[in-house]
């Protein structure tokens, strides 16, 4: 949990609006169309939480709906389990004139809400990373009679989940095999010596500066030989500029910004590496949609409705809705 906690707070205080690959936006986005279609139910005074908000990605979604429907008197909360200097300054600057809060540094199974105060849950790419029997029981709590849960959730064989499981496979290439952060540290310094021209034939001549060199081309000539093999290639591509960049960095400022530069880039991969194996190991089939449905069941009687959405001809998710039966 504090890993998980810690990776998605760097992640989400980069000013970042959604988690999601830009794959899937487009204007026939079943996403998109599944909250335009939620957003249409939301009554006057109602109170809608969205579980695993981020930067509050879906209530943006809801508040346009709201909007030309007019529907006054609605709460929004966002419910999130990072936490960082200036979240909810941010998060409500996006919102102004809402009746909006965020609930950051808060796990889904542990929601400071009264009982039975809750017209709709909503989640989008969230509560898959989180399922165990204590948030089953906190929705049945939360939810009023009646009330709805309305949750899109990653699909074991969506385009999202590919473009993770290969990127996986890239970040133990980039890391593990040809140790491309170590070799760019070991050349860091070399380059920075080249600020002053006249040390570019000694180096030229230097044994040591000549087999940090061989090694960084041909660590960069397997990524790009990699790249050029992969249907998911912009990783690779990122790593290759960011490679150039600390070079760069090294040349025109010095040894010590460069290899500062590096440091937070190597963090930046490994959150990024862990979030997309999370996605791999949240991903759920359509059996698995079934058995939550199976859960909430076992908590509070509903009728629940499950479908596959799509972006561009690719799948992206699934839909999940239930309503409060009691």
């Amino acid at each position: 949990m504090s890993n998980r906690k810690q990776n998605w707070s760097n992640y989400w205080k980069q000013g970042l609006i959604d988690s999601c690959s830009g794959t899937i936006k487009s204007s026939d986005s079943e996403i998109l169309k599944y909250w335009m279609n939620v957003a249409a139910t939301i009554q006057q005074n109602d109170t809608v939480v969205d579980l695993c908000t981020g930067a509050g990605a879906v209530i943006r979604e809801l508040l346009q709906v709201q909007a030309t429907e007019k529907t006054s008197g609605v709460k929004y909360i966002g419910v999130e389990l990072s936490s960082y200097s200036g979240q909810k300054e941010n998060f409500l600057k996006a919102f102004p004139s809402q009746n909006i809060e965020l609930l950051n540094d808060t796990a889904t199974n542990n929601i400071p809400l009264e009982n039975h105060s809750v017209n709709k849950l909503v989640s989008q790419f969230g509560i898959e990373y989180a399922l165990d029997s204590s948030f089953y029981r906190e929705v049945a709590r939360l939810l009023k009679p009646k009330g709805t849960f309305h949750a899109v959730l990653h699909h074991s064989d969506s385009i999202l989940f590919r473009v993770a499981e290969e990127e996986v496979k890239h970040y133990k290439f980039i890391d593990k095999k040809v140790n491309l952060f170590q070799i760019l540290k070991a050349v860091v310094p070399y380059f920075a010596l080249l600020k002053n021209p006249a040390n570019k034939a000694k180096l030229n001549n230097d044994p040591k500066a000549v087999k940090a060199r061989d090694e960084l081309n041909v660590a960069l000539s397997e990524i790009k030989l990699i790249a050029s093999k992969s249907n998911h290639p912009d990783l690779l591509h990122d790593i290759l500029n960011s490679a150039t960049s600390s070079l760069n960095i090294a040349r025109t400022e010095n040894k010590k910004v460069a290899l500062q530069f590096l440091e937070q880039l190597h963090q930046q991969f490994k959150d990024s590496y862990y979030r997309s194996l999370e996605l791999c190991d949240a991903a759920l089939s359509k059996s698995e949609v079934e058995t939550m449905v199976d859960e909430f069941s076992a908590v509070f009687e509903n009728s629940h409705d499950i479908n596959e959405l799509t972006s561009n001809n690719e799948v992206v998710g699934w839909s999940l809705s239930l309503k409060r039966l009691n």
